[in-house]
C-alpha cells in the first residue's frame, strides 16, 4: 500500500510584520490537517471546512489559543486548498506553521507552493511571485496592472519593431532591478547628517545619530519607501582619515557596499564653505570608487541663512533631514536616478529577466529544471 501523498504548507505573504498573514495548506489531506487545530470561538470542535464558506475560528496549540483567524476552503483544479488568514505578527505565523508541521504538513516556499498548486498561467504565477516580495503598496498596484497589460503584449510580441522592443526593455530593466531589490548607499564625511537623513527616509529612528565622529561603525541596511517604491538604504561609516583600525575597516566595508549599490547619495554639510564641500565630495567618491550614478545631497539647510554657491558642476539637492525641508524633491530625484519614473501602470513592462524576450519567467524555469 503506497504512502499517502504529502500535504504542503506555505506562508504566502512576506516574512515581516503586517496586518494580515496568509498561510496556505494544499493537498488531499488539507482538511484533515487543519480541522483538528481549529475550534469555534464558543469552544466547539470543527469537523470540516466547506468550500466557499469562510469561517472565523481560533487556531489552537493544544489548549492554547494562538490566534483568531478567518479560514477559507476551496479547490484549484481538483486539489483541495485551505487558507488561514492570521494576524500578521511574525511570531504568530511561526507558531501556526510549527503546529501545522507537527501534525504532518510539509513546509515549502511560497514560490514552490504556487508553482505546484497555483493552477494559474505561467504569467499569473510570475505576478504572484513578484507580489510576494513587493515591499510597497505602489509596487503591488503596479504589478496588478501588469497582470492585465502584459499577456496581450506578449501575444503580439512578433509584431513589434526594434524601437518598440527597445523602449519596452528599457522600462523593464528598471522594474527588474526593483523586484531584485534596489540599493542606495549613503556616503560622505562624518557629521554630514547621513544617519539623520537615513532615518528621515526610512520614517523612523532606525540608525543611531550622534555628533561624535565615527558613531556608525558598520554599514546598516533598512528598507525605505522612496516616492512610493521600496528601496534598501545603506548607511555607511563616515569617510575620513583615521588611525583607528576598527573605523578604517568600517570605512572599507562601507565603500564595498557603495560599489554594489544602484545609486550613491554623496552627503555633505551645507554649513561648510563650497571649497570644503567640494573636497569632501571628491574624497568620498574617490574612497568608494563606485560606478553607480551619484546624487549630491547638501544637508543641514536648516543651519544656514541662505543657499550658497554650488560645490559641484552637477546640480545638487539641498535638504534638511532634521526639519524635512526638501525631502519630497529628494525622493523624486532618487526615483528619477533609478529610472523608476518610467514605471507607468499604463505601459506594459516586464519585471523578470525572461520578460525581456517576451516569455514568462515561470515557463523558462519549468523548462530548465
Amino acid at each position: 500500500m503506497s504512502a499517502p501523498a504529502p500535504t504542503y504548507v506555505a506562508v504566502l505573504t512576506p516574512e515581516s510584520p503586517g496586518a494580515i498573514a496568509v498561510v496556505a495548506v494544499s493537498g488531499d489531506g488539507a482538511g484533515r490537517l487543519v480541522a483538528p487545530i481549529c475550534r469555534r470561538r464558543n469552544a466547539g470542535s470543527i469537523e470540516r471546512f466547506d468550500a466557499g464558506l469562510p469561517r472565523l475560528v481560533q487556531i489552537m496549540d493544544g489548549e492554547q489559543v494562538l490566534d483568531d483567524a478567518i479560514v477559507s476552503a476551496f479547490t484549484i483544479g481538483d486539489v483541495p486548498r485551505i487558507e488561514l488568514n492570521l494576524h500578521g505578527g511574525v511570531r504568530i505565523v511561526q507558531r501556526v506553521v510549527g503546529v501545522l508541521e507537527r501534525v504532518g504538513g510539509r513546509l515549502i516556499s511560497a514560490t514552490a507552493f504556487e508553482d505546484r498548486f497555483g493552477g494559474r498561467s505561467s504569467f499569473d504565477r510570475d505576478v504572484d511571485k513578484a507580489l510576494m516580495v513587493a515591499g510597497s503598496r505602489r509596487l503591488a498596484i503596479w504589478l496588478m496592472a501588469q497582470r492585465r497589460a502584459l499577456p496581450s503584449f506578449f501575444s503580439e510580441w512578433s509584431t513589434f519593431n526594434d524601437e518598440e522592443i527597445t523602449a519596452f526593455r528599457r522600462r523593464s530593466e528598471a522594474a527588474i532591478r526593483l523586484i531584485r531589490g534596489v540599493r542606495v548607499a549613503l556616503v560622505g564625511p562624518p557629521n554630514a547628517g547621513k544617519s539623520t537623513l537615513a532615518n528621515r527616509l526610512i520614517g523612523h529612528e532606525r540608525v543611531i545619530v550622534s555628533s561624535e565622529a565615527g558613531t556608525t561603525r558598520d554599514w546598516i541596511d533598512e528598507t525605505a519607501i522612496i516616492d512610493g517604491w521600496p528601496v534598501t538604504l545603506t548607511d555607511t561609516a563616515g569617510v575620513r582619515d583615521t588611525h583607528c583600525e576598527i573605523e578604517s575597516e568600517a570605512i572599507r566595508r562601507g565603500a564595498a557596499q557603495a560599489r554594489s549599490s544602484d545609486l550613491v547619495l554623496a552627503i555633505v554639510d551645507a554649513t561648510e564653505p563650497a571649497d570644503s564641500r567640494r573636497r569632501s565630495i571628491e574624497a568620498t567618491l574617490s574612497a568608494v570608487s563606485s560606478d553607480a550614478p551619484t546624487l549630491v545631497v547638501v544637508n543641514k539647510t536648516d543651519a544656514v541663512s541662505k543657499r550658497i554657491e554650488p560645490a559641484t558642476a552637477a546640480e545638487e539637492c539641498w535638504v534638511s533631514a532634521l526639519s524635512g525641508d526638501g525631502m519630497e524633491l529628494l525622493e523624486h530625484r532618487i526615483a528619477d536616478a533609478l529610472k523608476l519614473n518610467e514605471l507607468d501602470s499604463t505601459e506594459p513592462t516586464g519585471f523578470f529577466p525572461a520578460h525581456l524576450y517576451g516569455r514568462p519567467e515561470t515557463e523558462v524555469e519549468r523548462t530548465t529544471t
